[in-house]
């Protein structure tokens, strides 16, 4: 079971649904333009392009199959209430535009970043949909207004494994927020910068990023080839306006951040690739290009009222990360726009979500188990039948052995079809 595809199935649906039951224009907005990201960071080997509102990063010099593709879906922002949520869907994802194709109607400082920019209104939520085409294993950082997403430190190009701060592709299919404790996050929400509420402004006292970082290590190809062989202000005037976002947590949501289990050395450090996502309010987002902007998203109350699915994902054999302190101390929105006196959130009431789909790691690993069940099945009606023959002094111990043997393979695959359905 590929949990990215099935998560992507279900979002098509989602959004059948949707446009059937919900008015929403045109809320899932896609693009199918091919770019190139020009703009790189000198010594920083790899390749990124921007390809259908995805960011692609290849690792040639490595292996041909180290390929990563990163988008940014939309989706419902859920209440932030401080109750625990379970995984909103993804709702089309966020047009992607090259900084370099709009210099001139972009602030200076994006340009000097280089990178891409999305739209986004405030108070709008996101998660980030991870996937390698390959399964070729990739270390990811990513970090909002250059605070790492994982651990709530500074932002620095290295990977660190105490804490760690990464994550593990594939086997971390997507990131919706902030990891504030184990099994937890606080997801993404858009904010203006210099109003207090992002995570960068809160930690730091200061609004000078905003936005997404991302930079991808992969793994070093000879551990990726012994794995493949084990698996088999709203003016017309751009002057006066504040066109930079940032992240602010928003609502609590179950969510598992993995460790590591291929271990800090496995990664190839000497290369990797990253890019910088501004964040621009939908709002300027028409002055700005010349297109229309995605259409407000519903909420999560809309959503939920329509009898459509929420998600829950879990990897049974995977370590959680714990959180760290720093986020788990971070003000959500609603709670920082109570201290200050403002109403950021509309549409801010609890929710009571009743169908939830799980999704699991086990369904991948359950056709393995169903494969080695079947392989000791067969061996052991060959040792049985074997002993039905006189070619054998010791028939007897063989047919008895046999015969368990066969009963051991029947009862892996019995189990595993009913752990295969669990997960389904």
């Amino acid at each position: 079971m590929e949990v990215t595809s099935v998560k992507q199935l279900s979002h098509i649906e989602i959004e059948q649904l949707l446009s059937n039951s919900i008015n929403l224009g045109n809320s899932f907005y896609r693009r199918s333009t091919f770019q190139t990201l020009t703009k790189q960071e000198p010594l920083i080997k790899g390749t990124i392009t921007l390809e259908h509102d995805s960011l692609v990063f290849r690792f040639p010099e490595v292996h041909n199959d180290a390929v990563l593709r990163i988008d940014f879906q939309r989706t419902l922002r859920i209440p932030d209430d401080n109750r625990e949520y379970p995984l909103p869907p993804g709702l089309g994802r966020f047009p992607l535009q090259h900084i370099d194709d709009y210099a001139g109607n972009v602030p200076a400082s994006w340009v000097d970043h280089g990178g891409i920019f999305l739209p986004m209104y405030q108070a709008e939520a996101l998660w980030i949909n991870f996937s390698s085409p390959n399964n070729y294993m990739f270390a990811v950082k990513v970090a909002a207004g250059k605070i790492n997403a994982v651990t709530g430190e500074s932002w620095s190009n290295k990977l660190s494994s105490t804490p760690q701060d990464y994550v593990v592709v594939p086997k971390q299919p997507w990131l919706d927020g902030f990891c504030i404790g184990k099994g937890l996050i606080r997801q993404f929400v858009a904010m203006p910068l210099g109003q207090d509420y992002t995570a960068e402004e809160q930690l730091t006292g200061k609004a000078e990023h905003g936005g997404i970082q991302i930079v991808a290590y992969p793994i070093k190809a000879d551990i990726y080839e012994e794995s493949q062989r084990i698996t088999v202000c709203e003016s017309k005037s751009l002057s006066c306006m504040n066109l930079d976002m940032g992240l602010a947590p928003g609502g609590i949501m179950k969510q598992e951040i993995y460790k590591d289990p291929y271990g800090y050395e496995a990664w190839e450090q000497t290369t990797s690739s990253r890019c910088f996502v501004h964040i621009l309010n939908s709002m300027q987002y028409a002055n700005i290009t010349g297109n229309a902007p995605p259409t407000k998203p519903i909420s999560a109350q809309e959503y939920t009222k329509a009898g459509l699915p929420w998600f829950e994902y879990y990897d049974t054999d995977a370590k959680v990360l714990n959180g760290t302190q720093k986020l788990s101390k971070l003000d959500g929105v609603a709670a920082k726009g109570i201290k200050k006196g403002e109403k950021p959130l509309s549409e801010n009431d609890p929710v009571n979500v009743v169908d939830v789909k799980k999704l699991s790691m086990l369904g991948g690993e359950m056709s393995e188990l169903k494969k080695f069940g079947k392989k000791v099945m067969i061996v052991g009606f060959i040792m049985f039948a074997a002993a039905q023959s006189d070619w054998f002094y010791y028939e007897e111990y063989l047919l008895w052995f046999g015969m368990a043997l066969s009963i051991v393979g029947i009862v892996i695959i019995g189990v595993s079809i009913y752990l295969a359905n669990r997960c389904k």
